[in-house]
């Protein structure tokens, strides 16, 4: 089950600069790691895929707002502009057709409607709960992981088998199936797809 929000994912060609950016911006970095293994299933997500990358996390200092998790595929930003930015502490989504996407994010990632047009996924643990807003918008399939921009969302789940199925009999696709992850010692499976509109996703199951 899908039990929070964890970030959205943000493609960088300069880690440190990114970091400064952020820094002045008001967020403080958790860890920053370089040469962490990518895993090969992930070559299909990415125009140019490499063994490791580099990743930095950071999180609002105000303690409201979304984590931004910064990452260096290791060459230069190509394709399609992601199709997430964000408003404050709210996560918006251009996609073609905001219908079926609305219904995909409720059957799977149980977000709820809300008020202005919203969606929230509300979760029990302090800053895992999140608000989106769908944008009619076009072009969102040809978005990659080391696209220019905010590129991926992702979640935390207790049971990344049975989400990761849910999302293949849901209209998901570019499926990347579970594989363990290490990063800021700590041991994670991680999943990744498309929703049926294109939007990259991230399920993320810690290890207890």
């Amino acid at each position: 089950m899908i039990i929070g929000f964890d970030h959205i994912a943000l493609t960088t060609t300069d880690l440190f600069a990114s970091r400064d950016t952020l820094l002045a911006k008001g967020y403080k970095c958790l860890f920053l790691e370089h040469a962490l293994p990518n895993d090969a299933q992930k070559a299909k997500l990415l125009s140019h895929y490499r063994e490791v990358h580099d990743i930095a996390y950071f999180s609002p200092v105000a303690g409201t707002g979304i984590v931004i998790e910064v990452i260096d595929h290791g060459s230069e930003e190509v394709g399609t502009c992601g199709p997430f930015s964000l408003e404050d502490d709210l996560l918006l989504l251009r996609t073609d057709n905001v219908n079926n996407e609305k219904d995909f994010w409720n059957k799977v990632l149980r977000f709820e409607p809300g008020c202005n047009e919203t969606m929230k996924l509300t979760s029990p643990v302090p800053g895992w709960s999140v608000r989106i807003k769908f944008i009619k918008g076009t072009n969102i399939q040809n978005c990659m992981l080391d696209s220019p921009g905010f590129t991926c969302a992702a979640f935390y789940t207790n049971n990344i088998c049975v989400d990761i199925d849910k999302v293949k009999i849901s209209g998901g696709w570019d499926i990347v199936d579970p594989f363990d992850f290490t990063v800021n010692g700590k041991f994670l499976k991680i999943a990744m797809f498309r929703t049926p509109g294109g939007a990259l996703c991230e399920f993320i199951q810690p290890e207890i």
